[in-house]
């Protein structure tokens, strides 16, 4: 079972959108800019920023997420394609729009983060979360 930490809270808020993505459209893309995660992810908690965001990513990449620039025409993953592409990691998460495609094991990370950070469905919360050091 997941931790209760604040970095598993922003990972479970992040997978949330791509998993409910992968629901309601064909494909397992989850298209999102850093500042609309921002946003997002800024109404459970107001002080997070985007290294934060970027952080996680990273560590949800590439079992979790896949993470994704679309450049002409085409889907380069991070870091090996955007790299042999010449596109930088400040490009790929803070220039505009970035994918963010499911994996076999998204679901069942959600389901593991959601049972430590209930409730199932991320509303904005009424109460505090805790969380450890």
């Amino acid at each position: 079972m997941a931790t209760r930490t604040r970095a598993n809270f922003v990972e479970r808020l992040i997978l949330h959108p791509v998993q409910k993505s992968a629901q309601n459209f064909s494909t397992d893309l989850c298209e999102r800019s850093l500042p609309s995660l921002l946003k997002e992810l800024g109404r459970y908690l107001p002080d997070i920023n985007g290294s934060e965001i970027v952080d996680a990513l990273k560590r949800l990449q590439p079992k979790y997420v896949k993470v994704c620039k679309y450049v002409g025409g085409q889907h380069l993953e991070y870091p090996t394609q955007t790299g042999k592409a010449e596109i930088s990691e400040e490009e790929v998460f803070y220039g505009g729009s970035m994918e963010m495609w499911r994996t076999e094991f998204t679901e069942s990370h959600l389901q593991e983060l959601a049972a430590a950070f209930p409730p199932q469905e991320p509303d904005p919360p009424t109460k505090r979360y805790g969380f450890q050091p």
